[in-house]
């Protein structure tokens, strides 16, 4: 979660408009790292059920897109989302002219006003404090009053956590 709130930060800081060659990049790096706790996988698990809800209803619509994004951007390229455009030579596209010689292309995707940043980092601040609130609270059950090893050690998964 910590990754995405620092890709939505530098987005903030860096991207001025929908055409700046970071947007996608970074867009997708949000994406990506905040989904990747609800997304099946064979490391520490998946994220419960009750983590993909929120009170505030813009924030659980913000949910709900960053997964989207995810989910039809980056690991799926669905069709009806990301689309090619080919470009023959001497011909406009978006009112530009092609000079090149080949043929050429473009990706067209759908896109987010640079205003929505703003919520998908609250919802993104709001889901990292629940989360950390959850670690706390389950760390006091696991280790509450145990005598700790002196070093950093592993979590192991193999008993019963």
């Amino acid at each position: 979660m910590i990754h995405a709130r620092h890709a939505c930060e530098l987005f903030g800081k860096t991207v001025d408009s929908i055409g700046h060659p970071l947007y996608q990049p970074l867009l997708h790096s949000v994406g990506i790292c905040y989904s990747k706790p609800f997304i099946e996988n064979k490391g520490v698990g998946t994220l419960s059920s009750n983590w993909r809800k929120f009170d505030n209803p813009e924030y659980q619509k913000t949910h709900n897109l960053l997964l989207q994004i995810r989910n039809e951007l980056i690991a799926h390229n669905d069709v009806e989302t990301v689309q090619v455009k080919m470009i023959p030579p001497g011909s406009n596209f978006e009112g530009r002219k092609h000079e090149g010689l080949g043929l050429g292309y473009a990706l067209r995707t759908y896109v987010y006003p640079l205003e929505k940043f703003e919520v998908i980092w609250h919802t993104i601040e709001e889901q990292r404090v629940r989360l950390m609130k959850a670690i706390d609270e389950e760390m006091l059950v696991l280790y509450g009053l145990s005598q700790l090893p002196k070093t950093p050690f592993q979590l192991d998964f193999t008993e019963g956590l």
